[in-house]
């Protein structure tokens, strides 16, 4: 576990799952405050994960945060040129947004993409039952790169429409 408040550093080291009892405590003695040092945070995060690395194994950093992130590269475009040269490790990026008021919800969704991860907005506990219980198979990479065209048949579907994924719509 990484925090990123004024500066980096590791609350939790690379711990088993089975470790429950550990990971709990370090989830709650967690606080919030001062800057955020996003950058610092997801570049620590990486390099850990690296040092950890499984060879085809499930390689990935969740990272939560309102993106509000005001020291060090804090743009949406520093973010993506680091995330897009982090991405060559391997590793992949699942973000969760956190917060309410200043949740910077375009960039932490342009950070995961670039990231090949995913992007969800954690709002209530319920979401994250969703996420993390019901819908953890989104976790495990299947594919890479994969990309589908659906074509309707207009004698069959008089109209539909495309929620979400609006900036992934191909070409062709």
């Amino acid at each position: 576990i990484v925090t990123y408040a004024g500066s980096a550093g590791i609350a939790l080291g690379s711990t088993l799952g089975s470790e429950k009892e550990t990971i709990k405590n370090a989830i709650n003695s967690l606080g919030s405050g001062g800057s955020t040092a996003g950058a610092d945070g997801i570049i620590t995060a990486y390099e850990i994960a690296q040092q950890y690395q499984v060879a085809g194994g499930n390689n990935r950093i969740i990272i939560g945060t309102d993106g509000d992130f005001n020291v060090g590269p804090s743009s949406q475009e520093e973010l993506v040129r680091l995330i897009e040269e982090k991405r060559k490790t391997g590793i992949f990026l699942t973000v969760l947004g956190v917060g309410r008021g200043n949740l910077n919800d375009a960039a932490l969704e342009q950070i995961a993409n670039k990231g090949n991860g995913t992007y969800e907005y954690i709002d209530s506990l319920e979401q994250l039952k969703k996420v993390f219980i019901y819908d953890y198979n989104k976790f495990f990479t299947v594919a890479k790169d994969v990309k589908i065209q659906v074509k309707f048949n207009p004698e069959n579907v008089k109209a539909y429409r495309l929620i979400g994924y609006e900036n992934r719509r191909l070409n062709q």
